[in-house]
């Protein structure tokens, strides 16, 4: 299996802006079957946007290139204070559509884990997790430009990392949650990585009320969840669709307060057109609501389709993890049946 090349327009309708890095076309192996994404942070030094686009290119001493399939820099502004916030320039670069040396040896349980459409919760070192296989043959590896001690996550660098899980299409997790040797991705919990794969993370700035004259990363934001669920407007009446849109412009003027109106129209709220914490709340319901009917429709097809066979389970057995998605206890032990069985398919491979 390869990255299909289908990933770079996909991306691109996202807004998003994408390099194809020379030869990653064929570079690296031949990919198993692929069940999950790894997000890492790169630890490069904050020298400037991209200081580790070669090492992951092209490898380090001891561990050849690639080391990452997908590579996020920083924003082109990111070491810059702006009065205009902007969207600013982050790149997605592909590096590799084949194997690359990025998951190492890590825990085979939450591999199966993966496959099973259940991300851990917790580090591996929280689990006592032993490393049990190499994984880079199973999981999409996305490294992101951040030093690792101490940096901010710049909202739109998290953004970008969230559409391309998104566009990847399987279950994310961090390295730290596969191996107990690492700790990235920095500052970030298996809650955090979710919301970010949600295009849902809000950093602590985010939280505070907004209206009418607000500007920054939070009002930017908010007016991305406006256009996911479908409230902006242009001025001629016509909805926005793109999270990229110049409508997104951190600004909270007219046309932002217009779409919280709207969406207090429809939620019961009195309509204000003011932001604050039980209407953010209920817009992160909302948001999350319209993901997962999503999800659920990708999980269903993505399990009969890829891991029928593989694990021995029937498709019938499949299927009722999706059917049973409203019990939560019965959604668990289906889901950790096929992990359990993934995970041994996943050891005798490797074994042999």
């Amino acid at each position: 299996m390869r990255l299909p090349r289908s990933v770079i327009q996909r991306l691109r309708d996202r807004g998003l802006n994408v390099h194809e890095e020379s030869g990653c076309w064929g570079r690296g192996s031949e990919m198993g079957s692929v069940v999950g994404t790894l997000f890492h942070h790169t630890a490069g030094s904050l020298t400037s946007q991209a200081p580790s686009r070669n090492i992951i290119v092209n490898g380090r001493p001891g561990v050849p290139g690639p080391l990452a399939n997908v590579y996020i820099t920083r924003d082109r502004d990111w070491n810059t204070v702006r009065d205009d916030p902007g969207v600013g320039d982050v790149w997605v670069n592909i590096v590799a559509d084949g194997k690359a040396n990025h998951a190492g040896e890590g825990s085979g349980t939450v591999v199966g884990e993966l496959a099973a459409g259940r991300p851990p919760s917790k580090t591996a070192g929280e689990r006592g997790l032993a490393d049990t296989t190499v994984a880079n043959a199973a999981l999409w590896g996305i490294e992101v430009e951040n030093n690792g001690v101490g940096e901010p996550w710049d909202p739109d660098v998290l953004q970008a990392t969230g559409a391309v899980c998104q566009v990847l299409g399987l279950p994310v997790t961090g390295h730290k949650h596969y191996t107990r040797r690492k700790i990235d991705p920095y500052g970030l919990d298996a809650a955090a990585i979710a919301a970010v794969v949600a295009g849902d993370y809000t950093t602590d700035d985010e939280e505070q009320p907004m209206r009418a004259g607000d500007k920054g990363p939070k009002v930017r934001h908010w007016q991305r969840r406006m256009i996911a669920l479908g409230y902006a407007r242009r001025p001629d009446g016509s909805t926005v669709t793109d999270w990229k849109d110049k409508w997104a412009d951190a600004d909270y003027g007219p046309a932002t307060t217009a779409a919280t109106k709207r969406f207090q129209d429809t939620d019961g709220y009195r309509p204000t057109g003011e932001v604050d914490a039980d209407l953010r709340d209920r817009m992160v319901e909302a948001f999350t609501a319209q993901r997962a009917a999503e999800d659920r429709q990708a999980l269903a097809a993505r399990l009969t389709r890829r891991f029928g066979d593989e694990t021995g389970m029937s498709e019938a057995k499949i299927r009722q993890l999706i059917a049973t998605e409203s019990d939560e206890a019965a959604r668990e032990a289906v889901s950790a049946a096929l992990a359990d069985e993934y995970a041994v398919t996943i050891q005798r491979r490797d074994t042999a």
